[in-house]
């Protein structure tokens, strides 16, 4: 009981949670068998160990042309993803991605250029990787950071119920 009221403690004094909040879960704890290690769950596990199934699709920069240069980005960018925590499933560079036109010129700022250039077309890698619900924004920073990377989209892959195939009945001979 001590333990449980010492940890509150020093959650209100680090400003973890509020102390009229402080006072109702010292209450509850004290007077039941429960534990702190409740916080935070959600359906499917805690939100610290739930992970999820993503899409990125990125856009290397067309001043990275040459087969080296783009593969040690799809390579640190899978590095990227490995380093907080996630996998690389799947990594797909060919027919419908690759180089490809844009819809509309883009403007970004490329290396060691004080003005904006123009850009009309890309390289467009789609990933499918599978990353803790928590380090998404540390993911997306990496990936601001990354001048190699013109833009990217990284989406959440709902999973698909399993539906099961009936056999047909063998007919008996």
């Amino acid at each position: 009981m001590a333990a449980k009221k010492h940890f509150l403690q020093n959650a209100v004094s680090f400003g973890i949670i509020r102390y009229w909040d402080y006072s109702l879960l010292l209450h509850h704890h004290l007077h039941s068998a429960s534990i702190c290690t409740e916080w935070g769950n959600t359906r499917g596990g805690t939100m610290r160990d739930r992970k999820r199934e993503y899409e990125l699709l990125f856009i290397v920069s067309p001043m990275r042309s040459s087969e080296e240069e783009i593969s040690a980005t799809i390579e640190r960018v899978s590095q990227q993803i490995t380093g907080v925590g996630g996998v690389v499933n799947t990594i797909l560079q060919t027919s419908p991605w690759g180089r490809r036109k844009f819809a509309y010129p883009m403007r970004e700022y490329a290396e060691g250029e004080a003005s904006r250039r123009v850009f009309t077309e890309g390289y467009y890698v789609l990933v499918n990787c599978t990353l803790p619900t928590l380090q998404i924004r540390e993911l997306e920073r990496l990936f601001k950071l990354n001048e190699a990377v013109l833009r990217y989209l990284l989406t959440q892959v709902e999973p698909r119920p399993v539906v099961a195939v009936a056999e047909a009945p063998a007919s008996e001979a």
